[in-house]
């Protein structure tokens, strides 16, 4: 897709290429053949629509099982205009019922809050995840703060993605903007943060326990 992504952006065109569930950087080891992955996809455009970066209709091009996703994807949501698909798969679907399948509702705009620096240093540390849906291999998650930010990264059995800053919704709600999913840190009595809870659209919710008492400052180790 790169080397069409290139053209468009030469004539002038914003482009968005994106690793599918299963491949590339994001998560998961299950294809859904665009019964998730268009759900997936609207999410990306109420991201881009929050922050003020969509101009629908949108155009999407795709390959093989991507040209499927896309031809299914324009029929669930009205922002999506041209679709170009080459090579598309020959998937069928059988036929559930004889409505109009319900337009995504849009996400609610999230409002990012301040946090005093004690609370932030609170849900510093390691977490450790077990193997589910979500993250097959299981993964360890480092979080720290930076100033009056915090921050994270994923390591797993394959090796570890980018750095991610985390927004806080309340003092323990926290949200990533790159794909939409939600931290819940879980205290006990004493306000200490004991585990995390990962959520995001499709997958079940994943837990991890904290690994022990250190407070990060200054980033993974």
């Amino acid at each position: 897709m790169v080397p069409w992504a290139w053209r468009l952006a030469q004539e002038g065109g914003r482009c968005v290429l994106v690793d599918l569930r299963g491949h590339g950087q994001s998560p998961g080891k299950n294809i859904y053949w665009g019964l998730k992955e268009s759900h997936d996809m609207s999410q990306l455009l109420d991201e881009l629509e929050h922050q003020g970066q969509l101009a629908p209709p949108v155009a999407v091009l795709g390959e093989s099982s991507g040209a499927a996703l896309a031809l299914r994807w324009k029929t669930l949501d009205p922002r999506v205009g041209t679709v170009v698909a080459i090579a598309g798969m020959g998937l069928s679907f059988k036929q559930i019922s004889d409505q109009p399948p319900e337009v995504p509702k849009p996400s609610k705009p999230r409002i990012i809050i301040k946090l005093d620096t004690k609370l932030l240093d609170a849900c510093a540390g390691q977490y450790g995840f077990p193997p589910d849906a979500a993250f097959p291999t299981g993964i360890k998650l480092t979080i720290w703060r930076q100033g009056d930010q915090l921050a994270g990264r994923a390591v797993g059995k394959n090796g570890g993605g980018g750095e991610f800053d985390l927004y806080p919704e309340s003092e323990t709600h926290f949200f990533l903007k790159i794909h939409g999913a939600q931290l819940t840190f879980i205290k006990n009595d004493k306000g200490e943060t004991t585990a995390v809870i990962h959520h995001i659209a499709g997958l079940p919710d994943s837990e991890g326990k904290k690994l022990n008492n250190e407070r990060t400052h200054l980033g993974p180790n």
